[in-house]
């Protein structure tokens, strides 16, 4: 065994339970994560759903009740290494699932995050996520594109719709956007969608011609 699985045993990545020889999932989520279907937030076309007009479709991979301990690790306990098999998930669901948003677009960009949480954490948890989304069908992720320029509270921490749609009003800029661009944008939870049809918002005005959503998990919530 080696001395870094001594000082960090590997762990599942959905649930956090320690593996003996299973690789990356434990018996119980390897067959959770082969057979994940994803969930559809709203569909290409579907102009009817509320807080995200300026989003053309919106696809999770888990509803968040499911997969939280495993976001919590990986936003928060320095998880960074988790990124890629994770984003590898998200990869295979939209294979399986949803092929179009590895196909249409022609950008992929992560949500940002602001430069004060960003010193703080270390990475964006999206772009890691964005990174194999985009490595896998040779298509251009972009973080410079997609700004955060004004520091938000976190959506989940907001109860009220009024209070999540002023967080995230004018916190993003786009610099640099080909016109026309079809844009895939990435993050790892769609609460009520504020933040992406605000990113999505600036895309459109931007020029981009369609922007399309994929979250790690979704977390609907009720006002």
């Amino acid at each position: 065994m080696k001395l870094l699985d001594l000082l960090f045993p590997p762990r599942c990545l959905l649930c956090g339970a320690l593996l003996g020889k299973e690789k990356e999932y434990c018996s119980d989520c390897r067959k959770k994560a082969e057979e994940a279907k994803g969930l559809v937030l709203k569909r290409f076309g579907d102009g009817a759903v509320l807080d995200a007009k300026y989003i053309d479709s919106a696809m999770a991979v888990f509803d968040y009740e499911d997969i939280k301990e495993s976001i919590f690790r990986f936003k928060f306990h320095g998880a960074y290494g988790m990124g890629k098999g994770l984003g590898e998930l998200m990869v295979s669901v939209a294979r399986r699932s949803f092929p179009y948003l590895l196909h249409r677009p022609t950008l992929v960009l992560p949500v940002p995050i602001h430069k004060s949480r960003m010193r703080q954490r270390g990475f964006n948890q999206a772009a890691l996520l964005a990174k194999e989304l985009a490595d896998a069908e040779g298509k251009p992720m972009e973080e410079a594109v997609l700004r955060r320029v004004k520091e938000t509270r976190a959506q989940m921490e907001l109860e009220r719709k009024e209070e999540r749609l002023s967080n995230v009003k004018d916190a993003f800029a786009v610099t640099d956007l080909a016109p026309g661009s079809i844009v895939l944008l990435v993050d790892d939870i769609y609460t009520t969608g504020a933040t992406a049809n605000q990113c999505a918002k600036v895309c459109k005005k931007a020029g981009a011609a369609e922007v399309h959503v994929f979250t790690l998990a979704a977390a609907r919530r009720k006002d």
